[in-house]
């Protein structure tokens, strides 16, 4: 062989021959069979071409469901639910229902007092046929005026504060000066329910009137046709009383309510008595007593307003 030709032989490459494939079978095309519902259909549904339809035709009403035996029946009803019930708050800051804490009441109060003086009269029995010993002479105050109340709620049923009131004697006669009444002190409050209380007031009291009418008891006076008249003054009187309070609240509202209240009061005790005496007379003469000696207020009120829960 020639060089030229052995040497194109052993340095030009040549190409590799790949490998025959074997041969291979023919594809067989995929079979056109009917389409198939997964997952399964439901009771009452059967599969046509992949989509699960109701099996009962025509279709059941809407208050109907179509069993698996392709009868429309109708649709059970669900068991009822009982509506949530709404929580009431006992304590906490929201609704404030157990009414904790500070609380204010303002209102208008309307009194009627009776003032019995024990008194000696002064001068001479004879002169208008008075009996020579102690005797009582009594009147009627009516009084209106308002107060205030400020408390603290240590529970939802105990409320421990102070009261002052103001007030002014109707039947005084204020030309010599106002006559009034001036309380302030200790005001217990406990609620038996909700709405409803019981309390007592321990009160220091002024009070002042002129020129009352005075009644007479038959003790007083001989003689049951004799005239008498007079008038009773109290300048200043000083001193302690109490009352006894029944009540409500009507709520207008999550922390306002509207308060009536029952009060029944009287004096535990006089230690300035200014000026009280019974004045008495009748048409040709008139005697005076000695200054009192005791001195009863007990009466009745009745107190109007509003109350404010803080």
């Amino acid at each position: 062989m020639p060089p030229l030709l052995l040497f194109a032989v052993l340095v030009v490459p040549t190409e590799p021959v790949p490998p025959s494939e074997p041969p291979t079978e023919a594809a067989t095309p995929a079979s056109d069979g009917p389409a198939v519902c997964r997952p399964a259909c439901r009771e009452g549904y059967v599969c046509d071409a992949g989509t699960c339809v109701s099996a009962c035709n025509p279709p059941c009403a809407d208050s109907e469901v179509c069993t698996a035996r392709a009868s429309c029946e109708a649709r059970p009803r669900s068991p009822a639910v009982a509506p949530p019930v709404a929580s009431i708050m006992i304590s906490g800051d929201e609704g404030k229902a157990d009414r904790r804490g500070i609380s204010i009441a303002w209102g208008a109060e309307f009194d009627y007092t009776r003032v019995l003086i024990r008194a000696l009269y002064l001068g001479d029995p004879e002169d208008l046929g008075a009996k020579p010993d102690e005797y009582l002479a009594h009147g009627s105050l009516i009084g209106f005026g308002q107060a205030l109340v400020v408390d603290y709620g240590f529970t939802d049923r105990v409320f421990l504060g102070a009261r002052f009131g103001l007030g002014g004697i109707l039947n005084s006669d204020n030309s010599t000066g106002t006559r009034m009444r001036i309380t302030f002190g200790p005001s217990l409050t406990g609620f038996v329910t909700k709405n409803f209380y019981l309390g007592t007031d321990f009160l220091f009291e002024y009070l002042s009137f002129d020129d009352i009418t005075p009644k007479f008891g038959g003790q007083v006076f001989d003689g049951a046709t004799a005239h008498r008249e007079g008038e009773i003054d109290g300048k200043a009187l000083l001193g302690f009383s109490w009352a006894l309070k029944v009540g409500g609240t009507v709520p207008i509202g999550e922390k306002f309510a509207l308060v009536p209240e029952l009060r029944l009061h009287g004096n535990a005790i006089y230690f300035e008595k200014d000026g009280v005496d019974v004045l008495v007379e009748d048409e040709d003469s008139f005697g005076e007593t000695d200054p009192a000696i005791d001195v009863y207020t007990p009466g009745i009120g009745i107190f109007f307003g509003f109350r404010r829960f803080f």
